[in-house]
């Protein structure tokens, strides 16, 4: 009940966040520029997102295989497909983290495994986000509201305290290892196994993953580049380094339905202050959610197709029955 509370929360949170962008927009311009955007450059978009997949795969194999788990870089361009697709369906978007682990599980990795390692392959993203979003900040000057300002330093810092906890070894383990003990918590088990699960990780490993993170958030600004130019903007690529990790920042927010809503808010509370209209930031905005709706769609027959050949191979299986003998 609760969950159905907070899910219905966060689609009003939607709902009231992108009914106030779109009362501040001329939405027969903002229809006239989705119609009139380059076709060509929103495909490029398209397809530079698609290729992210494969390369977040990448990712997630350099901590798999660290620990002698040898899953093909296929199986897991796959269940990243499935994952967008439960992400961009489901109202949170971790569902797909919990389906990349369940189907992990298939190929004979453990559960701890599957758990641990979906979990530090999301956080290494998600600190190399943070940590460009502090070095951004500085260069956002008046562009952002002090509250926000506020909220993404605290994102920032949580940064460099996860970053650090995940390289240093020699001074935080007996840390750790003394609060575990000395402080009880409910799942406390299962938080230990899970904390000592991800420490299996090598420095190396989580370098490699976090270094892959970065490319990956590179491919971002230059996927939002695109779609600038799609709609006839020429703004300085330099707006795009400096934006695009603080709209993923803020999209962590647990508000909002997917993002919808606070990504259309983001893009037109930075883009509008350096000259680009509310129109042509909502287009962005809108444009880009429709790229990973498009991606979503592809795992969404990836997961079926699976699940039709599994359904032949029981049925292939299955004994015939002999009637009448």
């Amino acid at each position: 009940m609760k969950n159905r509370l907070f899910d219905l929360a966060k689609f009003l949170v939607s709902v009231v966040l992108l009914g106030l962008v779109l009362a501040r927009v001329d939405r027969d311009d903002l229809l006239r520029q989705l119609r009139s955007a380059n076709v060509s450059l929103l495909a490029l978009a398209l397809t530079l997102f698609i290729l992210g997949v494969p390369l977040r795969a990448f990712r997630w194999r350099a901590l798999l295989s660290d620990r002698g788990l040898n899953v093909p870089v296929g199986v897991l361009t796959r269940l990243y497909f499935v994952g967008q697709f439960f992400n961009t369906f489901l109202p949170t978007g971790f569902g797909g983290d919990v389906m990349r682990a369940v189907e992990l599980a298939r190929y004979g990795v453990s559960k701890a495994e599957s758990v641990s390692t979906v979990f530090l392959d999301r956080m290494s993203g998600l600190m190399a986000f943070f940590l460009m979003t502090l070095v951004a900040l500085p260069f956002a000057g008046g562009m952002i509201p002090q509250s926000i300002r506020l909220l993404l330093m605290v994102f920032g810092a949580g940064g460099v305290v996860g970053t650090w906890l995940m390289f240093e070894r020699r001074w935080t383990t007996p840390l750790i290892d003394g609060l575990f003990a000395r402080v009880n918590f409910p799942f406390k088990a299962k938080v230990v196994r899970l904390y000592e699960s991800m420490r299996a990780n090598s420095p190396r490993a989580t370098l490699e993953a976090m270094l892959i993170g970065f490319t990956f958030n590179l491919l971002l600004v230059g996927i939002n580049y695109t779609i600038s130019r799609a709609f006839g903007l020429d703004l300085s690529i330099g707006y795009f380094f400096l934006f695009v990790p603080i709209i993923s920042t803020l999209l962590l927010l647990p508000v909002g339905v997917n993002g919808l809503g606070v990504r259309e808010w983001s893009y037109v509370a930075l883009f509008v202050p350096v000259n680009v209209s509310g129109e042509t930031a909502t287009a962005m905005s809108l444009s880009f959610w429709a790229i990973t709706v498009a991606t979503g769609l592809i795992g969404g027959v990836l997961s079926a197709m699976q699940g039709a050949r599994g359904a032949i191979n029981a049925g292939a299986a299955a004994p015939v029955s002999k009637e009448g003998k």
